[in-house]
């Protein structure tokens, strides 16, 4: 769990400090791991209006926004 926590905070640091494409990228494969962990750990969580993984899908989505952005700016 602190583990987890650190990364989060350093991954939220540096998407402040150096927004890349692949940082976008690597926060989306983070969520996305942890969505699937709560999924298998709470299953009760899949419908739930208020649980984590509804709250995910709107991170999930920004992050892949971001990433789009960046790309088009890249070019």
């Amino acid at each position: 769990m602190a583990a987890s926590c650190l990364l989060d905070a350093t991954l939220g640091i540096a998407s402040l400090l150096w927004p890349r494409k692949r940082l976008w990228q690597a926060q989306f494969a983070l969520t996305a791991a942890y969505s699937v962990g709560l999924a298998l750990a709470l299953p009760w969580s899949w419908r739930h209006p208020f649980g984590p993984l509804t709250k995910n899908l709107a991170v999930l989505a920004t992050m892949l926004f971001l990433a789009m952005q960046e790309a088009k700016r890249g070019r």
